[in-house]
C-alpha cells in the first residue's frame, strides 16, 4: 500500500512539487528541532481548487500522507483512513498530543 505521496499523486490534484517539498522540509525542521522527528515523516495538507497547499500539519499519530480539500475539508487522498483531522480538531488534538506548530 503506498503511503506517501508521489509525483503522479502530485500531478494528479495539480500540485506543485515544489511547493510539496517546501512543506515537507519545514516540517522536517521543526520535529528535528523540536525532538519529535519519526521516521517516516508524513504530511496532511489542504488545498484549493487549484492544487495549491494552504495549510499543512504533521504529528506522530499520521500513518500515511493526507490531502484534504481547502473549501470541504475532506480527504481527496487518504490511503488507509488515519486521522485525517478537520481543520477545527486540530487545536484540540494538538494540545492533547502535544504537537509542534510551523507558526
Amino acid at each position: 500500500m503506498q503511503k506517501n505521496i508521489t509525483g503522479s499523486i502530485l500531478a494528479l490534484f495539480h500540485i506543485k512539487k515544489e511547493d510539496w517539498e517546501q512543506h515537507y522540509v519545514e516540517w522536517l525542521e521543526i520535529t528535528y528541532k523540536n525532538g519529535g522527528y519519526k521516521k517516516p515523516l508524513y504530511l496532511q495538507i489542504w488545498i484549493d481548487e487549484n492544487g495549491r497547499i494552504t495549510d499543512s500539519i504533521s504529528f506522530r499519530g499520521l500513518e500515511s500522507d493526507i490531502i484534504r480539500d481547502l473549501q470541504t475539508d475532506k480527504d481527496l487522498w487518504n490511503p488507509i483512513n488515519a486521522y485525517g483531522l478537520k481543520k477545527d480538531e486540530i487545536y484540540e488534538y494538538m494540545s492533547n498530543e502535544a504537537i509542534f506548530s510551523r507558526t
